[in-house]
């Protein structure tokens, strides 16, 4: 992927997102009466959520070919309201004009910082296509889950050949296999570089209208981008007085530059932020529409991201049970009986999207403390004085005391894990007393989820659960921005305002500062070097697409992530293994296989095994950990291409 290609293609993607998202939306919304903005806005990511549903369904009916049916109906429709189309984009690029400064900037700055980290992974450099990070891992992945979506539903994985995906939510995956697969839109592009820059620009702007709906005033909305964006956590206000440094080395949680490293939480934190606006208007006019919008967002956020799910289902769930029980004093039983009919649709809707690729998952165990533990810790601030009253109360035989201690733990952990956006809490009071609703769909799981977080583990993640705090993160975001403009109107707020922004910035700094270094030494990062890619384009470009391909088991990177999967566009016996296993997929029994295949006394064995396993090709690098003990005969393997890198092997011998 080079330079070229990205102009080339960004201009198609700017037709597809329009064509595939703003069109269906904004023909469901037309006929609303809020600002041209929001419509425009709700119109983009309204589309991408029924970009999604309709590439499940139809993917699971095995009718693919409906999506271009889709398509065209909607450019039919959009056909008789062009008028309105045409209209809305008008008016809004003149309201462009009247757009606070501030906000653009923001929005440039941000988008900026958030694309930094990924955008330098997957291009095509002089000496092969290099990855950066977690990029090279987790990106990878993605990549291969989004190809192999292309080609299959449900989605196989592409390094376990015959098992579909275990344990893992590819719905943003799926959104953008179905932009790859309809519009050839090229995968890296679309994955590190096009959606990013999409996701950050809307997320930024439904912050900032959400944070409006609720009823903040202009800075409200600033603040919330400024937090979406710069937002980082705090672990300096204790490592430099104590040990003289900013204390970066500690988990980095949640902080905007970091947010593309997950793309299935990016995806999830846009539609549930976005989602929120149309359940307040649900609240305010208690029109069905609005509410069958809202459903039509919370139904799809679980494939993308289950904790967000799990908020959504608990803040409805309490919400209903308030209406039921106002039911008793206001009369108001349809209003009950179809919030009711909402909240079993939605139970229904994540009970099909969750278990078909979960049934293997683990669930929730009771492992107190882990997270401020780690955080409190030699891996984190490394608060030596906390640990010595706790050992000083366990050997004094004052293990009473001990859960004092260990609450103020629980406080300095959050305040480093937050950051400034703990503030937030300051404004659960006034937010209970402007819209109980509200106040009752968001609080009670914001509470519930700092236990999940600070007292449970994953059984198929560990210490996955930190999920729960970046989900309150996106609320305290919300309620921080708010209480943040009522100090702005305060003596000296301006003042203790400009104080809490600089203690926000420095992890976000420090984050773009590391991923220029990256990009300037190169030294956390993987290479699919030219030789490699001539020798995988050729499997891609010559064989079946049925065609299974092994690398060698001593091929340590496509052992924990797909890479030969995704370049030669080709299934796996078994690659990725680290990644199957967090997501609780069983490989111990083609571990096996694979030590069979590669522990073959000899040529013949060898290639014996491969027909037996249904390996059609091996994939070696010239390596020394990828050498054979004895010689590959040329009587029973077919070298289909060797270069100063690479051997590409197939047996002859089945």
């Amino acid at each position: 992927m080079d330079l070229l290609s990205f102009v080339i293609w960004l201009p198609i993607f700017i037709i597809a997102v329009f064509i595939s998202f703003f069109t269906p939306g904004f023909l469901i919304l037309k006929s609303q009466n809020i600002s041209l903005n929001l419509k425009m806005i709700l119109s983009f990511i309204l589309g991408l959520v029924l970009w999604g549903i309709q590439g499940y369904i139809f993917g699971y009916l095995h009718l693919r070919w409906m999506t271009y049916i889709y398509l065209l109906g909607t450019i039919c429709l959009s056909t008789f309201y062009k008028k309105d189309i045409f209209s809305l984009i008008k008016k809004v690029t003149g309201e462009i004009k009247s757009i606070d400064v501030r906000v653009i900037f923001l929005l440039i700055l941000g988008t900026v910082i958030q694309l930094l980290p990924v955008v330098g992974s997957g291009w095509k450099y002089s000496d092969g296509v290099r990855f950066f990070g977690i990029n090279a891992t987790d990106g990878v992945m993605h990549l291969a889950y989004i190809q192999s979506i292309t080609h299959f539903f449900p989605p196989r994985e592409p390094g376990s050949l015959g098992l579909l995906i275990q344990n893992y939510h590819y719905w943003s995956d799926l959104v953008i296999a179905e932009l790859a697969r309809v519009w050839m839109i090229p995968i890296p592009h679309l994955f590190f570089r096009y959606m990013p820059g999409f996701v950050s620009i809307l997320t930024a702007l439904s912050i900032y209208y959400l944070i409006r709906a609720i009823g903040g005033g202009k800075t409200a909305g600033l603040l919330g981008i400024i937090l979406n964006y710069f937002g980082g956590d705090l672990p300096f206000i204790f490592t430099f007085p104590f040990h003289r440094d900013f204390g970066f080395n500690t988990p980095a949680i949640d902080n905007g530059a970091l947010l593309f490293f997950n793309m299935p939480q990016a995806i999830a934190q846009m539609i549930f932020i976005t989602s929120l606006i149309p359940f307040l208007l649900w609240l305010q006019s208690k029109k069905k529409f609005w509410a069958i919008l809202t459903f039509l967002f919370f139904s799809t956020v679980i494939g993308y991201k289950i904790y967000f799910g799990i908020f959504i289902l608990i803040g409805l769930s309490l919400y209903t049970c308030l209406l039921l029980v106002q039911s008793f004093k206001k009369q108001n039983v349809k209003e009950v009986l179809f919030s009711i009919l909402i909240l079993i649709g939605l139970i229904l809707s994540y009970a099909a999207i969750y278990l078909p690729p979960n049934k293997s998952s683990g669930g929730l165990y009771y492992d107190p403390l882990e997270w401020p533990h780690l955080i409190l810790g030699f891996g984190g601030i490394n608060l030596t004085i906390w640990w010595s009253m706790l050992h000083f109360l366990q050997r004094a035989n004052l293990s009473i005391l001990s859960p004092f201690l260990e609450a103020v733990g629980i406080v300095i952990a959050l305040l480093v894990l937050y950051g400034t956006r703990i503030l937030g809490v300051l404004y659960i009071p006034k937010i209970m007393k402007i819209n109980f609703p509200l106040f009752i769909f968001l609080i009670p799981g914001l509470i519930l989820f700092q236990f999940l977080g600070l007292f449970t583990a994953q059984t198929s993640g560990g210490l996955n659960v930190y999920n729960f705090f970046i989900v309150s993160t996106v609320i305290l975001v919300i309620l921080s921005s708010l209480w943040l403009e009522t100090l702005t109107k305060k003596k000296y707020g301006k003042v203790l305002l400009i104080i809490i922004l600089l203690l926000t910035f420095p992890r976000v700094i420090y984050e773009m500062e590391s991923a220029v270094q990256t990009y300037l030494t190169q030294k956390d990062s993987y290479l699919v070097t030219n030789n490699e890619l001539e020798a995988l384009k050729y499997i891609k470009n010559n064989t079946p697409q049925s065609t299974i391909v092994q690398s060698h088991m001593n091929n340590h990177w496509d052992m924990r992530t797909p890479y030969v999967a995704f370049f030669s566009d080709r299934y796996s016996l078994l690659s990725g293994v680290g990644l199957q296993e967090t997501h609780n997929v069983s490989t111990g029994e083609r571990d096996k296989t694979l030590i069979s295949l590669f522990t073959a006394p000899n040529s013949y064995d060898l290639a014996h095994k491969m027909g037996q396993y249904g390996v059609d090709y091996l994939y070696l690098r010239k390596t020394r950990e990828e050498r054979f003990p004895y010689e590959l005969s040329k009587g029973h393997f077919a070298y289909v291409l060797e270069n100063n890198e690479v051997i590409v092997i197939q047996p002859k011998v089945r």
